[in-house]
């Protein structure tokens, strides 16, 4: 353990390798796991940093963060509307930009052992290509010396 890393990073980590492990203990289903698992710790990932700034801040963050917002918005945009809570639509859009991103990330983790496979086809192929290919020039290289005098020859 470092004295350096947060409580809560620990905590974090124990959550994502306890959930992996459920998600995954059926190998059945890996893109539907990858993809639970993406959207949940990034999700948690957020929820973690609001109630961390709320335990450090209190509510006195969030009340601060809407009356400044209150404030913009009736002074540049005119707009003086002061039921909109504008915390909790900040706190909305940080969870919903937690939740996209993770859906994109379950997304492409659970296409890539396809992707290996493909890949795992086509890099044996190409490798013998170019092997081929090095053999060639060096068969021709080795021959330019030859060439070359028969030239002079001539």
């Amino acid at each position: 353990m470092s004295p350096h890393s947060p409580l809560a990073a620990y905590f974090a980590v124990s959550l994502q390798g306890m959930l992996g492990f459920l998600l995954f203990s059926s190998k059945k289903i890996f893109r539907l796991s990858s993809l639970l698992l993406g959207i949940f710790i990034l999700l948690f990932s957020g929820l973690q940093k609001i109630i961390i700034l709320t335990i450090v801040f209190g509510n006195n963050l969030w009340e601060s963060l809407n009356l400044f917002i209150v404030q913009v918005t009736s002074e540049i945009f005119k707009i003086n509307n002061l039921d909109i809570n504008y915390g909790y639509i900040l706190v909305g859009a940080y969870i919903f930009l937690h939740l996209l991103a993770g859906f994109f990330i379950g997304n492409y983790a659970g296409k890539l052992p396809e992707k290996v496979r493909y890949y795992n086809k086509i890099i044996p192929t190409s490798i013998e290509v170019i092997r081929q290919n090095r053999q060639r020039e060096v068969s021709v290289d080795s021959q330019l010396p030859l060439l070359k005098s028969q030239s002079l020859l001539l």
